[in-house]
């Protein structure tokens, strides 16, 4: 069709015709071409896409119930760990670095489903780890430390406890850091190394807690009587514990006062009120029998030389 086109067209004016056979000639050209792609792009889709697709399939739905596994085992482990009971201290640390750990390994497997080369993918994650390890370091102590706090439990959420002088009542572990707030509800963060690496008092982590006071009072002040208000105050107060027993005796003679040690057991959520009624109480009869409190004193002595 195409020569048949051609020699009608020469019959016409040489200028004419020429032009139009070139047209035409383009035109055809074209047709070809976007013939030619059509069969491309239908060989294509035949040959690629089509057996792709149950690869693609499978890796969404490999994906989507990965993702759905992954934050029910989390849940799982977190129970177990807490023996069935959720346990705050370790809930906040394992949701993060478990949910990393599992997603992770979900996608990995999505991408050696689509047929991705995922030897490559791990060479160079492993490489990048290595050099952001080096970087990281500090944070990677903090992780490890954390997983420390994570595995031996010195203290849980709600514990009041000091650490390297700070002191609060731990609110969350997390993979880097442990959240604490204090009694004036002033928020502190501290690295999780810093825990590990130093002393660290817990001051609930017991039921029981000993309250000790020592009280002053003055040589000319009957002692025996001074000793028998204190074991009354503590005989009637509602919270302290009579096992183990109170100890009330007299510690040392001091420049200007006897002192008198004081240890009186409590539940460990009794100990401040315990300790402050304790001595409200003290100072208030002492004050009523006349039993005298010592002060600093300074004696001047005048010398007449005459």
């Amino acid at each position: 069709m195409h020569n048949i086109i051609l020699s009608l067209l020469s019959d016409s004016s040489p200028a004419t015709g020429a032009a139009v056979a070139e047209r035409i000639e383009e035109t055809l050209n074209s047709i070809d071409s976007v013939d030619k792609a059509v069969d491309l792009a239908g060989n294509w889709f035949s040959n690629e896409v089509i057996p792709f697709l149950p690869r693609l399939l499978t890796a969404i739905i490999v994906l989507a119930v990965g993702w759905i596994l992954s934050n029910y085992l989390v849940k799982l482990i977190i129970k177990i760990v807490g023996r069935g009971k959720p346990d705050k201290t370790v809930s906040s640390f394992l949701r993060t670095f478990l949910g990393i750990l599992f997603k992770t390994f979900v996608a990995v497997t999505c991408m050696a489903i689509l047929g991705i080369n995922v030897t490559a993918i791990i060479t160079a994650l492993g490489a990048a780890g290595v050099a952001v390890a080096l970087a990281l370091q500090s944070n990677l102590s903090n992780v490890a430390s954390g997983l420390i706090i994570l595995v031996t439990k010195p203290f849980k959420v709600g514990d009041y406890v000091e650490i390297n002088g700070a002191m609060g009542t731990v609110e969350e572990i997390r993979v880097l850091t442990t959240r604490m707030h204090t009694y004036d509800n002033k928020a502190i963060t501290v690295p999780n190394s810093s825990i590990t690496s130093n002393t660290l008092t817990n001051y609930t982590s017991e039921d029981l807690r000993r309250v000790d006071l020592k009280v002053s009072i003055s040589y000319k002040s009957d002692y025996e009587k001074a000793r028998q208000i204190i074991h009354e105050i503590v005989e009637n107060d509602s919270v302290a514990l009579t096992e183990p027993a109170p100890i009330i005796r007299m510690s040392g003679h001091a420049d200007s006062a006897i002192i008198i040690n004081v240890f009186v057991w409590c539940e460990s959520a009794d100990y401040w009120e315990l300790y402050y009624r304790l001595l409200e109480k003290i100072k208030k009869h002492f004050d009523e029998n006349g039993i005298s409190i010592p002060f600093n004193q300074l004696d001047v002595h005048v010398k007449n030389d005459e």
